[in-house]
């Protein structure tokens, strides 16, 4: 089980906070790849900075905070 230590900031998320199937479904389909940004997992509005999406599994994540470039 990770660690979810960092508040999201609810104003920042707008466009870029995906549950776990979006997120996986726009991957699936090129919208999103490891050039385009970087995202991380998340839960219960928290999110832990060491869990990049590209680099670990989902584990109990319900979410991922994404950042474009």
């Amino acid at each position: 089980m990770r660690t979810y230590n960092k508040q999201i900031d609810q104003e920042e998320i707008e466009d870029s906070f995906y549950t776990i199937e979006e997120f996986n479904e726009t991957r699936k389909s090129g919208g999103i790849t490891s050039y385009d940004g970087f995202g991380y997992y998340a839960r219960n509005n928290h999110y832990n900075e060491d869990d990049e999406v590209f680099s670990n599994p989902p584990l109990d994540a319900t979410h991922v905070l994404w950042y474009n470039k």
